[in-house]
């Protein structure tokens, strides 16, 4: 994802964008300053992680509400 940073339309955004690693480690982050963030994550390390994790069977999009 991309996160803005700076101010528009009188909003303050603070920008934090990171790369994550499947098991939800930071791999790198920048600050609240303008960068541009490049990585990569392996596929198939996502596969497995989420094979071994498999959360998205305990979903119950049913119980869920527009916000």
């Amino acid at each position: 994802g991309v996160n803005r940073v700076g101010e528009a339309d009188g909003l303050a955004h603070s920008g934090r964008s990171a790369l994550i690693d499947p098991l939800g480690r930071p791999l790198a982050t920048v600050s609240g300053q303008e960068a541009v963030l490049r990585g990569s994550v392996e596929a198939k390390e996502v596969a497995r992680v989420r094979e071994r994790f498999s959360f998205l069977a305990d979903r119950r999009p049913e119980v869920y509400r527009e916000l």
